[in-house]
C-alpha cells in the first residue's frame, strides 16, 4: 500500500561508529554512512522504525538498537547488514519492542548492550532490561528521573556495576551484581557536581567523565565499582578562556580519540589528555580549547574525530595558528552617582585613562572538514513537517515550516524559501496556477508568488493578509481567507461580493456542482454554482469542515473535529468513529474508488461503495487504517493530494506516497 516513504535527515540527534562506518540518528530515521567510499544508507518508519526521531544509537560485536518516542528497534546481525549496504539493499525490517500502534509505547531516551542484552532507559526513573520472554521493568525509586544514558562499568563477573545518568537527578549508580543485594547511589550537587542535569558520558581508561551544565567531572570507576558509598567528591575539568558563565555552557558531547577525551559544548571543542585525568579525578585539572563552534555530537571512527555542528556532519583535523583575542577592558575609575531633579546622572572622574586591550591566545584552531556526502540533499527533502500539497506539471510540491516550499522534479527534491524571518511562518497553502505557469503560496504574514526566475515576492496588491487556503477554479487563482472570496482575474485581485456581510472563509473545494466555501464555526458554508454572479448559502448541520472532497457521484465529503459528513445534494449523513484522534479528520482524498481520511490517528482507507452510516466499531471495520507501525512517519496528517495513479499524505514527520 505504502509505495515510499520521504523524510528529512535534519535535526541529528546521535552519533556513533563502528567498525565499518558511522550511524545517525536524526528527525528523519537513521542513516548509515561510510566515510571511506561514501556510501550511504536510511531507513524510515517504512521499514520498521517505531517512530520518528530516532534520539539514540547503540552496538554490541553483533547487534544493534536504537531509542525513539515509541520504543525501540534493533539488529540482531549487523556483520550481515554491511554487504547488504554495498549492493544498495535498504529493505531490512528491524525488529521493535516496547512500542504501540497509536505512538503511546515508551519514550526511550538511550540503550545500551550490557552482556549482550539491550537496556533501555525512559522517564520516571524505568528501565527496561531484554529478557528471552520480552523485556522486563525495572523501577528505580526516583520517579522524577528522567534517564538519559546508561553504561556497564569494568567489574568482575560476580558484580555488575550500571552508571545512569539523568538531565534532572544527577549520577546514578545501580549495583546488581550476583549474590548481592540491590543497592542505588546517587550523586548530584550536595556530592560536589556543578549541577543535577548531566548531559553526557563517556567511559575513558579507567576513569568515567561526565559533562553537566558548566563543566566535565572525572571518576576513577575502580572507586565506583568497590567503594561507591566513600565517593563523596568527583573531581573537575574546567573550560578555559569562556565569555559567558560556566553554568551557561552546555556539555553536549564526550568522546575518547587517541589519548585525550574530547567535549563538545556550546562555546566550541575543548580537549584533555588522559594522562590529566587522575589529577582531574583528585581535584581539577583544566581542558584545552581547540575551536569556538558550538559541538553537538562527537565520535571516534577509523582514526578520525568526527562531529556535528548544528546540522553539519563532519570530521576535525588539527591546524591553523593560536587563536588570538584582543580583550578590551574597561577603564578604572571612580564612578559616582548624582541626582539632579529626580533624575538619574552618572559622572565619571577622568582621574585614570582607559586599559589598552589585552591578547589573550589559546590552544590551536582546529578546522572543521563538513561530510558532504553522507545525505544526498537532492534525494530527500529538506523539510520534515508537510503542511499542504498541490500537483505541478513537473511533479508535486508542499509547504513546510520555516518558511519553505519543496518542489519534487523527477527524482530530484528542490527546495526554496518563501519568506525568511527570523521565525519564519509555515506555508499553509500552495498551488499551481497554469495559465500564468507560477507558484502561489500563503503563510500567515501574506501571500507569495513565484517569478520566472525562481525568486518569491510578497504580493503587496492582495486586499488582505491571512489566506487559508488557494485553488484554481475555472481557469483562475482563488483565494480564501478571513478578507473573503477573491478571485486573481487580467493581473489583479477581485473581490467577490455576497449577498450579505463578507464571510470569514476557512477552507474551499471545487468540483463539478460548483465551489464549495465553509467558514468558521457560525459562518455557515456556501456554494458557487458555475455561471453564478455570487456564491449562495448552503444549509448543511456541520459546524466547521476542516477539509472537504467530491467523489465521482457528486457527493460531497467534509472532514470535521467530529468525524466525517456525507452531503449527496439533499440530506447529510455522519459517520463517527467516538473517539477523539479518529474524529479529528485534517485531510480527504478520493483516489480509485477509496476515500482516503487522514486525521490524528494516522490515515483510513474504505471503499466509496461500501460506506454507509456508521459509528465506533462497526465504521472502523470498513476500511483499514494505518499508522506509525504500518510506515507513516508520523500519526498526525496534516494534507493529502490524488494526483495521478497516487496519493500522496503529508505528515508532521515527513511525506508518504501511497500506490
Amino acid at each position: 500500500m505504502i509505495e515510499h516513504v520521504f523524510t528529512s535527515s535534519e535535526g541529528i540527534q546521535c552519533l556513533h561508529a563502528t567498525e565499518h562506518g558511522l550511524w545517525l540518528g536524526h528527525q528523519g530515521g537513521v542513516s548509515f554512512h561510510d566515510p571511506e567510499t561514501g556510501l550511504h544508507a536510511k531507513w524510515t518508519t517504512h521499514h520498521g522504525v517505531p517512530a520518528l526521531p530516532v534520539l539514540h544509537v547503540a552496538s554490541d560485536a553483533r547487534r544493534l538498537a536504537i531509542a525513539t518516542p515509541n520504543g525501540i528497534a534493533w539488529i540482531d546481525d549487523i556483520e550481515s547488514l554491511h554487504p547488504r549496504l554495498l549492493e544498495g539493499d535498504t529493505t531490512l525490517r528491524w525488529k521493535r519492542g516496547l512500542m504501540h500502534a497509536r505512538g503511546a509505547g515508551a519514550y526511550v531516551n538511550g540503550v545500551a548492550f550490557i552482556d549482550g542484552c539491550i537496556y533501555a532507559a525512559t522517564g520516571g526513573g524505568r528501565v527496561y532490561l531484554e529478557r528471552n520472554d520480552g523485556f522486563q521493568l525495572l523501577e528505580l525509586p526516583v520517579q522524577q528521573a528522567r534517564l538519559l544514558r546508561l553504561c556497564a562499568l569494568a567489574s568482575p563477573p560476580h558484580t555488575r556495576r550500571l552508571l545512569l545518568i539523568s538531565n534532572n537527578s544527577g549520577v546514578l549508580l545501580l549495583s546488581t551484581g550476583d549474590g548481592e543485594e540491590p543497592s542505588l547511589y546517587q550523586w548530584a550537587e550536595q556530592e560536589s557536581l556543578c549541577s543535577r542535569y548531566v548531559t553526557a558520558v563517556t567511559i575513558a581508561d579507567a576513569y568515567v567523565v561526565v559533562g553537566v551544565h558548566g563543566c566535565i567531572h572525572v571518576a576513577r570507576q575502580r572507586d565506583l565499582v568497590e567503594n561507591p558509598n566513600n565517593l563523596s567528591r568527583w573531581g573537575r575539568v574546567t573550560l578555559t578562556d569562556l565569555h559567558a558563565p560556566a553554568e551557561h555552557s552546555r556539555i553536549h558531547a564526550l568522546c575518547a580519540h587517541e589519548g585525550h577525551v574530547y567535549a563538545g559544548t556550546s562555546a566550541g571543542l575543548y580537549r584533555i589528555a588522559l594522562g590529566e585525568l587522575e589529577t582531574a579525578a583528585r581535584d581539577r585539572a583544566p581542558a584545552e580549547r581547540l575551536d569556538e563552534h558550538p559541538v553537538r555530537h562527537l565520535a571516534s571512527q577509523g582514526g578520525a574525530l568526527w562531529a556535528v555542528q548544528h546540522a553539519t556532519l563532519g570530521r576535525y583535523e588539527e591546524g591553523g595558528a593560536a587563536i588570538q583575542r584582543r580583550v578590551y577592558e574597561p577603564a578604572e575609575s571612580n564612578a559616582r552617582v548624582a541626582r539632579n531633579h529626580g533624575r538619574r546622572r552618572d559622572t565619571v572622574s577622568q582621574d585614570r585613562a582607559p586599559l589598552p586591550p589585552r591578547i589573550t591566545s589559546f590552544g590551536r584552531r582546529w578546522r572543521f572538514t563538513p561530510e558532504t556526502r553522507w545525505r544526498g540533499f537532492h534525494a530527500e527533502p529538506e523539510a520534515h513537517h508537510v503542511v499542504s500539497l498541490s500537483a505541478t506539471p513537473d511533479g508535486i510540491v508542499f509547504g513546510g515550516e520555516a518558511g519553505r516550499v519543496v518542489l519534487h522534479v523527477g527524482d530530484r527534491w528542490v527546495t526554496e524559501t518563501v519568506s525568511r524571518q527570523r521565525r519564519s511562518p509555515e506555508v499553509h497553502s500552495v498551488v499551481h496556477d497554469p495559465d500564468g505557469a507560477r507558484l502561489w503560496a500563503a503563510t500567515r504574514h501574506g501571500l507569495f508568488n513565484r517569478d520566472a526566475r525562481g525568486r518569491w515576492m510578497r504580493d503587496q496588491a492582495f486586499p488582505g493578509r491571512t489566506v487559508h487556503q488557494l485553488i484554481v477554479w475555472q481557469g483562475n487563482m482563488v483565494a480564501v481567507g478571513s478578507a473573503g472570496l477573491h478571485a486573481y482575474v487580467q493581473s489583479a485581485w477581485n473581490e467577490i461580493p455576497f449577498v450579505e456581510e463578507t464571510p470569514a472563509l476557512f477552507a474551499a473545494i471545487p468540483g463539478e456542482p460548483g465551489l464549495v466555501l465553509a467558514g468558521r464555526p457560525g459562518t455557515g458554508f456556501f456554494l458557487w454554482r458555475p455561471g453564478a454572479p455570487q456564491p449562495a448559502p448552503l444549509q448543511l448541520p456541520v459546524g466547521r469542515a476542516n477539509c472537504m472532497v467530491w467523489d465521482a457521484d457528486d457527493r460531497l465529503w467534509l472532514g470535521t473535529d467530529r468525524g466525517l459528513a456525507r452531503w449527496d445534494g439533499e440530506q447529510v449523513d455522519l459517520l463517527r468513529w467516538n473517539a477523539e484522534a479518529e474524529d479529528h479528520v485534517t485531510a480527504l482524498a478520493v483516489q480509485n474508488g477509496h476515500l482516503y481520511v487522514g486525521s490524528q490517528a494516522g490515515v483510513w482507507i474504505a471503499p466509496l461503495d461500501r460506506l454507509e452510516p456508521a459509528t465506533g466499531a462497526a465504521l472502523e471495520a470498513l476500511g483499514t487504517r494505518l499508522g506509525l507501525l504500518d510506515g507513516l512517519p508520523d500519526a498526525h496528517v496534516s494534507s493529502m493530494l490524488a494526483h495521478g495513479e497516487r496519493v500522496w499524505v503529508g505528515t508532521q514527520g515527513g511525506l508518504v506516497c501511497f500506490c
